[in-house]
């Protein structure tokens, strides 16, 4: 929905933040259009803050994000540490027993993510 604004005595309807970067540009002249799209991009203002400014922009879901993603890391360090026991298993056990633990790994990777 466009929001309607009275500019320069006339009025003008703005769709979104394009439109809106589009008419700076038209008006106040090409820096005026960047300052405002430098000063809007998601990407910018994420690397341009600190983890404690995030946390203060939050809104609540941050600590329970923080927890999905420890959940997912274990069990993506436990599968690397299985991968490399596996490797070296590799050398001392049968054919049968590797697709044994292969098939028991996959399984783990299957429920847990």
């Amino acid at each position: 929905m466009a929001n309607v604004m009275i500019i320069q005595g006339k009025v003008t309807n703005v769709f979104d933040s394009e439109d809106f970067a589009r008419l700076l540009g038209e008006l106040l002249g090409s820096d005026a259009e960047y300052y405002y799209r430098a000063q809007t991009d998601i990407d910018d203002i994420l690397e341009r803050m600190s983890d404690s400014d995030f946390y203060s922009h939050c809104a609540g879901e941050c600590s329970k994000t923080e927890e999905i993603q420890e959940h997912y890391e274990f069990i993506l360090r436990d599968v690397k540490v299985e991968l490399e026991c596996l490797r070296d298993d590799m050398l001392n056990q049968t054919k049968a027993e590797t697709m044994k633990t292969i098939i028991q790994l996959i399984k783990k990777i299957n429920a847990e993510l």
